[in-house]
């Protein structure tokens, strides 16, 4: 990304030097023309300060991404206007230019967690998971926001793999992942439960599913159990799921049909 620079001044005599931002009253003399570059907001310096303290979002992107170019110094403070930058152009929904300004940068805790922050909104869930776990390894502290993005990368990965790229085995890996964030969490129980059922690994899957039931699964979670019961051949226990669902969905029409109703 090419950061937003202090625009040329309209007369075309005046040739700017190398300087990138020029002080208070420097005289430039060109073709005798002398011009004063008068002390203004968008001639100072950047700094970190600036980056961080700048009232409007536009400003403060302006001036965090010439700071991010090695305006302010050391490798820390260019990236930390880099974050700032990135944090404000994810305001705007520019997450493909959030990225670009901070790939090839040194990789940091606090870099690798913005990226993972860019990436999980951009919809991005491995690579969201991916920088989540760098950050995590490089010292960053496991907070509930970070853990809750994790565990919803790793359900929603599991979801695509085991209904979209139809690949329960690598989808009971991502399922095991969110269970491993909270093993509380019922809905990579039940899909994980699913999983099992559809590879016919029946004893794990009605383990899945009772833990799933357990934690507040609806019908769903007894009609799979039932399904699983059924494949390992225990007829009561599967009639019993099936009278569960029926009492959450009297229509259910394989439950009636299992139960022999009309």
């Amino acid at each position: 990304m090419t950061p937003i620079r202090p625009n040329k001044p309209a007369n075309s005599d005046i040739v700017l030097t190398s300087t990138r931002f020029l002080p208070a009253a420097t005289a430039i003399v060109t073709a005798g023309v002398i011009a004063v570059i008068a002390t203004s907001h968008a001639q100072q310096l950047p700094t970190l300060e600036r980056c961080l303290n700048e009232a409007t979002t536009e400003r403060a992107l302006n001036i965090c991404e010439m700071a991010s170019t090695g305006a302010i110094g050391s490798d820390v403070k260019i990236n930390e206007a880099a974050i700032h930058a990135s944090e404000k152009l994810r305001s705007q929904s520019r997450h493909k230019d959030a990225i670009e300004l901070l790939t090839n940068r040194p990789s940091t805790a606090a870099l690798n967690l913005e990226l993972g922050n860019v990436y999980f909104e951009l919809g991005d869930v491995q690579s969201a998971d991916f920088h989540y776990e760098i950050a995590l390894l490089a010292g960053v502290p496991m907070t509930d926001a970070i853990r809750e993005r994790m565990l919803n990368a790793a359900y929603i990965y599991a979801e695509e793999l085991q209904f979209s790229a139809v690949k329960p085995e690598a989808a009971i890996d991502a399922y095991t992942r969110a269970i491993e964030l909270d093993p509380d969490h019922m809905r990579s129980h039940l899909g994980r439960g699913q999983a099992y059922l559809t590879l016919q690994q029946f004893q794990l899957a009605c383990k899945d599913l009772g833990r799933a039931i357990t934690l507040g699964a609806d019908w769903t979670g007894y009609l799979m159990r039932a399904r699983c019961h059924d494949g390992l051949a225990d007829t009561e226990a599967a009639r019993s799921d099936y009278e569960m669902v029926l009492k959450q969905y009297p229509g259910h029409l394989a439950a009636k049909r299992a139960l022999s109703i009309p």
